[in-house]
């Protein structure tokens, strides 16, 4: 029986309570197909047929689901009016972990909107309520992105590791909320084997799957897998791509225009920019495209995917307009203290040349001259002196000039140690 069916009968019987669960499962069905609008609209009736029949804490379950719903599609106005409200009308009822769930949801909305600081208050307030066990996944999740965002993935990981291990062992098929944050953290820590293999073995079980958020939000991960290796000269991961390849597709034929512009949604135009960019292709009007669609969500959310789209820019040659947009970029990170994405343009800035205010450190790479830096860039994958010519339409015997003075400039031995040094500058 569907849940759909389950509304149905319920209603038929005038099973109020029965109906408002039934709802409330509906709403997270149509929440993972990107169509956030029934979704909170099913919470909202559900909410209000539980508080009818006297089921209170499930109504307001159902209040953060409708929360969640409207914050996770950008409707930041009516999301936080309607967690705030229903946060105070749980603590008078005496449903206190209700309430929490329901700031828990507040928080990943400050979160999508890049106010880390009230984000970060927030959560040290109800780490002292303990509503909610530490150890939750609920608690935890907002914790994990919020460190990411500011860069700190050595404290994420031991926390990140407990919310996948615990999804790993209960749900049939891992969320999003648990993969995606835990491959984050596995390639920031230089375990992308381990990244690699968990997004093997997670798109295996998604094999069958058909929702299009979960589709997209795990061929994204892959493919950010799939890019530290090659950044780290790794074996190619061909079969990760090709599953990656074949959910990215199933996910752009089933997700609605509005489904990409919710806070995983957006993450479908993102993978399919990053699968252009592993394929050798344009991608610049592809991140135009994400970044439109995380903008929609949240400044927060979007400004990761600005500094991609920037990135995509400055390799195609596209330099006047980054110039002034990595600016911006920098001075945004700073000022909501996303310390992952500030190190990050700062290393782009330094890479292309690009002063930023704030920024006194040169680059190792200035003392690189410009065909030095693009014989640096391919040498990078593990090419060899005779695919960095075919690349660079240069001779073989020009390549090995190049590659001589570029090792005894940055003060290596080998190529290994000058990849390495490249890598370690690389945004």
């Amino acid at each position: 029986m569907s849940a759909g069916e389950a509304v149905t009968i319920a209603r038929a019987l005038g099973l109020a309570e029965a109906e408002g669960e039934a709802l409330y499962n509906v709403a997270w069905a149509a929440m993972a197909l990107g169509d956030h609008v029934t979704s909170a609209e099913k919470f909202r009736e559900g909410a209000s047929l539980q508080h009818r029949g006297g089921a209170h804490a499930l109504a307001y379950l159902a209040e953060a689901g409708q929360a969640e719903a409207l914050l996770a599609a950008g409707d930041h106005e009516s999301g936080m009016r309607i967690a705030e409200s229903a946060r105070d009308r749980a603590l008078r009822d005496g449903f206190p972990y209700a309430a929490a769930r329901i700031r828990l949801e507040r928080v990943q909305g400050l979160l999508d909107l890049g106010r880390l600081t009230d984000a970060d208050l927030e959560l040290d307030a109800l780490a002292a309520e303990r509503s909610v066990p530490d150890d939750s996944f609920d608690k935890l999740a907002p914790r994990i992105r919020l460190l990411l965002f500011r860069g700190d993935a050595a404290t994420a990981e031991p926390l990140v590791r407990t919310v996948f291990d615990k999804m790993r062992s209960i749900a049939a098929l891992p969320t999003n909320l648990a993969v995606l944050p835990f491959v984050q953290v596995l390639v920031a820590t230089n375990q992308v084997d381990e990244a690699v293999a968990t997004m093997r073995e997670v798109l295996a079980r998604f094999e069958t799957a058909d929702g299009p958020v979960s589709l997209g939000a795990h061929a994204y991960g892959a493919f950010h897998a799939i890019e530290a290796a090659h950044r780290r000269g790794l074996p190619d991961p061909t079969d990760l791509m090709e599953m990656a390849d074949g959910a990215l597709n199933r996910a752009l034929r089933t997700v609605s225009p509005t489904g990409s512009r919710t806070r995983f949604g957006c993450l479908i135009p993102q993978a399919n920019a990053l699968r252009a960019e592993l394929w050798g292709e344009p991608s610049t009007d592809l991140w135009r495209a994400a970044y439109d669609a995380a903008a929609h969500v949240g400044a927060g959310l979007a400004l990761p995917v600005r500094l991609r789209l920037l990135r995509a820019m400055l390799a195609e040659g596209v330099r006047d307009e980054a110039r002034t947009a990595l600016s911006q970029v920098v001075n945004d990170a700073r000022t909501t203290g996303m310390e992952g994405v500030l190190e990050d343009a700062l290393k782009l800035a330094r890479r292309h040349r690009i002063p930023v205010a704030g920024d006194e450190r040169p680059s190792i790479l200035d003392i690189l001259t410009t065909r030095e830096r693009e014989v640096l860039e391919v040498l990078v994958t593990g090419a060899t002196n005779r695919a960095i010519a075919d690349k660079l339409f240069i001779s073989e015997k020009t390549v090995s000039v190049h590659v001589t003075n570029l090792l005894a400039k940055l003060r290596v031995t080998n190529r290994t140690e000058a990849a390495a040094v490249a890598r370690d500058l690389a945004p």
